[in-house]
């Protein structure tokens, strides 16, 4: 789009004493205003602004003196050869309009990837659950049969103790008398 835009404000050549406004491409990442112009903006050419501002509402561009307005009725300007001079990248809308488009794609599958990854934590969380209900190791239930079976021992211990001190006296102290 780089080159449509710079182009579309007129060709620029060798000997254009104005540099391309943009560098790089965003595909790649290194889409950013020209360094040349950022250490030299003297050498931006402000007669080319108001074309960069019409993109805003209009993606047909060209200078003046090239635009000659809607020659066959289709609503956009032609310039003098009648070819259609748009920004072919977007298509038939306006900068305005495919900047509101990208950003609400990229919402929507900002949004989608969120839920995604929220059904993805839920099922991950879920699949643990499953795999520690099967495992059979819970603390809280090893806590509870372990207090039972305590119980269970002290009763058997007091048992036995009554059981021995009944043979003490059955056997120790019945003969006596």
């Amino acid at each position: 789009m780089r080159y449509e835009i710079n182009n579309a404000l007129g060709a620029y050549v060798a000997t254009d004493p104005h540099p391309e406004f943009f560098t790089g491409l965003l595909r790649t990442g290194d889409f950013k205003v020209n360094d040349e112009l950022k250490s030299d903006p003297t050498k931006i050419d402000g007669t080319r602004a108001g074309y960069v501002a019409d993109l805003r509402d209009d993606a047909s561009v060209g200078y003046d003196e090239n635009i000659i307005g809607d020659v066959d009725g289709d609503g956009t300007k032609e310039d003098k050869t009648g070819e259609n001079n748009t920004v072919a990248a977007l298509g038939t809308s306006t900068f305005e309009e495919y900047f509101t488009m990208l950003v609400t794609e990229v919402g929507a599958a900002t949004k989608s990837a969120g839920g995604m990854a929220e059904n993805q934590k839920a099922i991950h969380d879920q699949i643990l659950a499953l795999r520690d209900s099967i495992s059979g190791v819970s603390i809280d239930e090893e806590l509870t049969k372990m207090l039972q079976f305590q119980y269970g021992f002290q009763a058997s211990a007091r048992m036995v103790t009554m059981l021995d001190s009944m043979l003490d006296v059955i056997i120790n102290r019945m003969g006596r008398y």
